[in-house]
């Protein structure tokens, strides 16, 4: 982490100025600075995470992205698949239907030679 400014001889004299002794005014500045560089994140340490955030951004961007299309293929494949059905049971119906047509026709052709 890069050390913030911190004028630890302006502070020291301003603590003298206010009564302090020497020790305590040294004291004091030094742990307010230590505080300070141990606490306060720098703009190097802003844009070391900044720059890892645009990164994890970027690979969720990434997965979202094969996500979806994963899931639009998965889609695709099972709409083919309905519309596969919906074919074989056309075809079945359009069957049943013709045999229940030519049944009906032979049973009136029975019924009007019995007439």
């Amino acid at each position: 982490m890069t050390a913030l400014a911190f004028d630890t001889l302006k502070a020291a004299k301003a603590l003298r100025e206010a009564g302090f002794e020497e020790a305590q005014a040294e004291a004091v500045v030094s742990t307010v600075s230590s505080a300070i560089n141990e606490n306060v994140a720098s703009k190097d340490d802003l844009a070391r995470v900044e720059a890892t955030l645009e990164n994890k951004i970027e690979q969720v961007r990434t997965e979202l992205k094969n996500d979806i299309e994963a899931l639009r293929s998965d889609m695709n494949a099972r709409f083919e698949s309905v519309d596969a059905r919906f074919e074989s049971l056309e075809q079945r119906m359009t069957l049943k239907l013709g045999a229940m047509i030519a049944a009906a026709a032979g049973f009136i052709v029975v019924v009007d030679k019995l007439l």
